[in-house]
Parts: C-alpha cells; sequence; structure tokens
C-alpha cells in the first residue's frame, strides 16, 4: 500500500485505505417497452433476432453501442442494423478512431443516424431496440476491431490498432485478465503488486 494513499469514510464510520478508487453506483433502466432491451435484459435480444429478419436499431453511438450494432450486422445479416446517437459516434475515440469506427460500421451496412435523440423507442419504428448507454474500450467486433490508446486521464491519443490485430490483442487481454482472476480469487493478496488487484 503507497504510504500516501487517500482514505474513503465507509457508512459504518470505518475508514479504507486506498491507491485506486472505482465508484461505481450502478443503476437500473425503468422498464423500456415490449420491443426495447435493456442491460437487465440482455439474453433475450438474442431469441428475438432468431425468429426473424427485421429491423434492430441501436440507441447510443458509445463504445458499446458500436459493438453491438457490428455484432448483429456481421452475423444476423438478413437483419437490417441501424445505430442511433444522439452527437457523433465514438464521442470517445481519436478523430482517426472515429473515421475507423464510421468506416467499419457503414461498410458493413450500418445505418448511423447522429444528432437524433429518441424519446420512446417506439418512436423508432423498428422491430428490436437495444439501449446502450455504458462505457467500454473496444469495438467493432471481429474483423473491424478497434483498440484506442489513450492517457492517463482516459482521453484519446492520436494512436489506435484496427482491423484483425486489434481483435487478437483484445482477445489477448481478455483471456489474460481471466487467467489471473481465477488464482487472485483463491489467493488473496498474491497479486499486489499488480494495478488493480492490490
Amino acid at each position: 500500500m503507497d504510504p500516501t494513499a487517500r482514505r474513503v469514510a465507509m457508512d459504518n464510520g470505518r475508514e479504507l485505505p486506498y491507491d485506486r478508487l472505482v465508484y461505481a453506483l450502478g443503476s437500473r433502466t425503468a422498464d423500456p417497452g415490449e420491443r426495447a432491451f435493456t442491460p437487465e435484459t440482455a439474453a433475450e435480444p438474442h431469441k428475438r433476432l432468431l425468429d426473424g429478419p427485421g429491423e434492430l436499431s441501436v440507441v447510443g453511438g458509445g463504445l458499446t453501442g458500436l459493438e453491438p450494432a457490428a455484432e448483429v450486422a456481421e452475423t444476423q445479416r438478413e437483419w437490417r442494423v441501424r445505430l442511433v446517437t444522439g452527437g457523433a459516434i465514438g464521442p470517445g475515440l481519436s478523430p482517426k478512431g472515429r473515421a475507423h469506427a464510421r468506416a467499419t460500421l457503414t461498410g458493413i451496412g450500418v445505418r448511423i443516424e447522429e444528432s437524433r435523440t429518441v424519446a420512446r423507442p417506439e418512436d423508432l419504428g423498428s422491430d428490436a431496440v437495444v439501449r446502450a448507454a455504458c462505457h467500454g474500450r473496444w469495438s467493432l467486433g471481429r474483423p473491424g476491431g478497434l483498440i484506442q490508446a489513450v492517457r492517463a486521464d482516459d482521453s484519446p491519443r492520436d494512436v489506435v490498432l484496427r482491423g484483425g490485430m486489434a481483435a487478437r490483442v483484445k482477445e489477448q487481454v481478455v483471456r489474460s485478465t481471466i487467467h489471473l482472476l481465477r488464482p487472485a480469487a483463491r489467493r488473496p493478496g498474491a497479486f499486489a503488486h499488480l494495478p488493480g488487484f492490490g
């Protein structure tokens, strides 16, 4: 533990020291209606996609919106896919990363509607609507993968890794994280020297 670590006060009055603090409040999405899906109903869109072709609208142009739009467009070719966002797609990406995201999505048939707000899912007239409102670091499926390099404050650098190489790096990161989580759970403190495990 860093001797200059900060402390956070708990509800019970106890103080805990920390080097890094992740303050994740969590949230629940209000009932979106019968054709709209949220993180709480994540298993249901798969069943709907198998029921037959139609139009899927993904609401949210952040990285977690780009991912399902690309995935459905790649794997469910009989579906029409549209990405609707209140601003520009990929707001956390550099201009180079945003250009790659736009080219990849349109290249696989995703219709992008920027600067459009959606009050209710039924206003879109789609067969299925997915709300994607959280943030991530990866996007654009397997062939069009994108890894955006960021600064310490999480702002984008003008360095991106694209395509199959980005997809392979993503897969390695996920595998190595899972590989480390299992022994870390069995032996707390054994990986204290690694960021996020201390």
